[in-house]
């Protein structure tokens, strides 16, 4: 009789089995410690514990590309409404801690939470990136207003009673102008009962159902994993000379612009040909030279961001002879003493030169007395000296020299100044000993 009842009962089993009515339900998968997580995945699990859970479905976190390393990086908490504050994480010893706060935005623009969203939309990719199909209405979700390329999740936690059966993603890219703002997939995440069922899946669209021995059971806690990218032209502009006077080093400095969020990559690159050929000589945002006289080049520089390029060209002459670049410098007396403000002496001051120049050099020398309120006025002849008689009220004297090579080239305006002191009355600035 128990042989009987057995055999029925595995008949009955396997019928049942052969209609699907019988599955495995899936075991809840166990936790991985955070040094067995992938770097990324082990920053987004420390970011959703740092957030409340009862605003896990208002939010989306990101992590933008330019800011993260296996060591630091930053976290986007982008809220309903346009809200949004960024984190500095810190990874030790394999686990992520939050440092301090970066930045904090009230709110990033006026525009509402579509119908039946969760989160506030972008302006820049405006369509649902997903959808989540419920027992009742269905949920959109959009990528929250976060203009940097990164990786982002958003999480929605549905009740046991109005849970999700089905979740599609939705891979597009919008044109803006020259800008192409795309999301793309990369894993759904779901769980039920509190995570004693869960699992996850890399297809677009996924059914996120545990299947039973008395019935389906749907998640009530998805979490989408995507990229976002903003892939802007890149505008590149070159600071610098564009005429070579001197026999000295010049510096050409890039600035860029625009990119996908990720910093820039910059070359540099030289023709001497108008532009008919290039040889690469330096990356990096700046470039330094010493030109060769009578060798014209063109220089340009190309600045990369994510999968866009820009360049900008800069034009430098040079002429056929080079002067080594003039500087000049005073020598003198700098301290002068008179029994009274009557007395008087004459004194002489130096122009010192070093570089060359083209010879002859000229000289033009001018004094100030400010603790009179006078202003410049030349003085002296085109010698590299310059005799000056000074009175005891004269108090501080400036003088100045600007000296010129035969080309017209000048050199930077030296200036020194004396002070002129008396046995009864000291000078405005000056210590009396």
């Amino acid at each position: 009789m128990f042989g009987k009842r057995l055999l029925s009962l595995l008949s009955v089993l396997a019928v049942a089995a052969a209609c699907g009515d019988v599955t495995t339900p899936p075991l809840a998968e166990p936790a991985l410690p955070a040094a067995a997580l992938d770097p990324k995945a082990a920053l987004f699990e420390a970011a959703w514990t740092d957030a409340p859970p009862a605003a896990w479905s208002e939010l989306a976190v990101g992590v933008p590309d330019a800011e993260y390393s296996d060591s630091t990086a930053h976290v986007l908490y982008l809220r309903s409404g346009g809200a949004a504050e960024t984190y500095l994480y810190v990874r030790n010893q394999q686990s992520w801690r939050r440092d301090r706060l970066v930045s904090r935005v009230a709110r990033s623009s006026e525009l509402p939470a579509p119908q039946g969203s969760s989160v506030a939309f972008s302006p820049e990719y405006p369509a649902a990136v997903a959808l989540l199909k419920r027992f009742s209405q269905d949920v959109s979700l959009y990528h929250n207003e976060a203009s940097v390329t990164g990786s982002y999740q958003q999480r929605y936690q549905a009740t046991s009673q109005d849970p999700v059966g089905r979740a599609t993603f939705y891979p597009g890219s919008r044109v803006d102008g020259e800008t192409t703002y795309s999301v793309s997939f990369t894993k759904w995440t779901y769980s039920a009962e509190g995570g004693a069922y869960k699992s996850s899946c890399t297809t677009l669209e996924c059914e996120t159902v545990f299947q039973r021995l008395n019935g389906n059971l749907w998640a009530d806690d998805i979490l989408l994993d995507y990229r976002f990218v903003r892939d802007a032209p890149v505008y590149v502009s070159v600071s610098g000379v564009s005429a070579v006077e001197f026999n000295q080093p010049y510096t050409w400095t890039a600035t860029a612009s625009g990119g996908d969020g990720t910093g820039f990559l910059y070359q540099w690159y030289r023709s001497t040909d108008g532009g008919a050929s290039w040889s690469q000589v330096g990356t990096g945002s700046s470039y330094t030279e010493t030109p060769t006289a009578g060798q014209s080049f063109v220089l340009r520089a190309r600045a990369t961001s994510g999968g866009r390029s820009g360049t900008a060209d800069h034009p430098v002459s040079v002429p056929a002879t080079l002067e080594n670049l003039l500087s000049a410098w005073i020598t003198g007396t700098s301290d002068v003493r008179f029994p009274s403000t009557s007395s008087s002496g004459t004194y002489t001051w130096y122009a010192n030169t070093n570089g060359g120049g083209i010879q002859p050099l000229t000289y033009e020398w001018d004094v100030a007395y400010p603790d009179h309120g006078s202003g410049w006025t030349r003085v002296g002849g085109n010698d590299p000296s310059l005799d000056l008689v000074l009175y005891g009220s004269d108090g501080r004297v400036d003088v100045r020299v600007t000296v010129r090579s035969a080309s017209g080239k000048q050199s930077p305006v030296a200036t020194y100044t004396t002070w002129v002191t008396t046995e009864s009355e000291c000078g405005s600035q000056r210590y009396c000993y």
